[in-house]
């Protein structure tokens, strides 16, 4: 097996920073989704508890954020727990 230092430099492939082309669809359908549900999203999101708005916008910027940004965040076990709790509220408004 080789070792860090004895292996070829990259020469392939995408570039560092260049988005991977099927990630920037699914968030492209995803926005497109939200804004032709928008009347259905405000509802939705009215019948949170403010406790439960806030931890879907952090939902959700977390799922928007690039992944630099987003896995560096960290939150307590309660804060989780909410995100969690209000993820799944939002998810059986849609089903």
């Amino acid at each position: 097996m080789k070792t860090k230092e004895t292996t070829r430099p990259k020469t392939g492939g995408r570039k560092k920073g260049t988005p991977n082309k099927n990630t920037a669809e699914i968030k492209n359908y995803l926005v497109d989704f939200v804004f032709d549900n928008k009347k259905k999203f405000e509802d939705g999101f009215k019948k949170l508890s403010k406790e439960e708005q806030f931890a879907a916008l952090l939902n959700i910027m977390l799922k928007l954020s690039p992944k630099d940004i987003a896995g560096k965040l960290s939150f307590d076990d309660e804060t989780t727990k909410l995100v969690k709790e209000t993820t799944d509220k939002i998810n059986s408004i849609f089903k």
